[in-house]
């Protein structure tokens, strides 16, 4: 059975800025890392429970090999994305404000 994947405001903007940042280092490396990032959301797809469990039904998958985490819950048949961040950033910090 496949879950659909909704991904929320605030993590759209998330991976907006990454894929801008990353572009202004290397032309081509934020079109890299969002390709990426998609591959990992089509995981999301069969297997959610596989990746961490962070706290209270939050987990997350990480963007090899960029250092950026996706925060998401499974509720019902859906992944629901509400933060992609550095990992440089605590796991809750970009969470408390999207709760």
């Amino acid at each position: 059975m496949a879950y659909s994947v909704i991904i929320l405001a605030g993590a759209e903007l998330d991976i907006d800025e990454a894929i801008l940042w990353y572009e202004s280092q290397r032309k081509g490396l934020g079109i890299r890392f969002y390709s990426l990032l998609l591959d990992k959301l089509d995981e999301l797809k069969f297997n959610p429970q596989y990746y961490f469990n962070i706290s209270e039904g939050f987990r997350r998958i990480t963007v090899d090999p960029f250092p950026y985490n996706v925060i998401y819950k499974i509720i019902e048949l859906k992944v629901v994305v509400f933060a992609v961040f550095h990992q440089s950033m605590e796991s809750d910090e970009p969470l408390k404000e999207r709760e």
